[in-house]
Parts: C-alpha cells; sequence; structure tokens
C-alpha cells in the first residue's frame, strides 16, 4: 500500500515537471532505497524521456496534438495494450484495444515495471487535476 505523505510528494514532484520529478529522491546504493520506491518519479522519467508530453502536454490531458487523447487515469490494462502491442487484425480488419486509438508510436521494449511506473505517474496528472479544481 503507498504511503499518502510519499504520494501527495511524489504527485507534487510530478507536477513541476521534467527535471525536478526525474531527479533521485533517495540514493540508490543505500539498502533504505527500494527497488522501484517512487513509481510516480521513476513514470515522469519514462514521461519525458520518450516524450509523451509532445502530444498528450505535461499534464496528460491532450490536446497538444489535436489528436492526442486525454490519458490522465488510464488503467495499467490501457496503457500497455495501447503501448506495447499491435491491435489485433484479422486481414485488414483492425480493431483497437480499449477506448482509446492504437498508439502511433509503440514502445514494446517498455518493460511491466516502465507500464506500472507510467500508471502510477498519469494518476499524480489526475490527483492534481482534480485538487486543482480542473477536473471534479
Amino acid at each position: 500500500m503507498r504511503n499518502c505523505q510519499q504520494f501527495s510528494l511524489m504527485a507534487i514532484l510530478a507536477y513541476l515537471g521534467p527535471g525536478t520529478a526525474c531527479a533521485p529522491l533517495c540514493d540508490a546504493s543505500d539498502p533504505a532505497c527500494g527497488a522501484n520506491e517512487h513509481p510516480a518519479a521513476d513514470g515522469a522519467t519514462f514521461w519525458y524521456a520518450n516524450r509523451c508530453d509532445a502530444c498528450h502536454c505535461g499534464s496528460a490531458a491532450g490536446g497538444c496534438d489535436l489528436n492526442a487523447p486525454d490519458i490522465r487515469g488510464a488503467s495499467r490494462e490501457e496503457l500497455d495494450a495501447n503501448l506495447r502491442f499491435e491491435p489485433p487484425c484479422i486481414g485488414n480488419d483492425c480493431e483497437s484495444p480499449g477506448p482509446f486509438e492504437a498508439h502511433p508510436l509503440k514502445r514494446p521494449d517498455a518493460s511491466d515495471q516502465d507500464i506500472e511506473n507510467l500508471d502510477a505517474f498519469l494518476w499524480t496528472r489526475l490527483w492534481v487535476a482534480q485538487l486543482s479544481g480542473e477536473l471534479p
């Protein structure tokens, strides 16, 4: 279970954007700094390193590229299906997995941990939007 105080700190750091959210929050050589101690910050690193913000905006609300959807709070399954896998096809008839269009820039090399971290980061985007009053 995620510590609420830690989650709030991660949401604030993720809200501040690149350079802040990507900074290490503990020394990896320190045994107290466990693997994936800060999934939202690691998700922000993935987000900005892969330039997701170019289309989905830093807030993940979409619209920086007119066709990019709002993906704040997207499920792990949707992220996985849209980022790593091609939609199922029968002949020339392909269907998109889930409610979003199949992502045009696939990341088949993304690990399960990358998807989990990205999910944590996107939930901070939703949390910040709700906290700021942008979303109910």
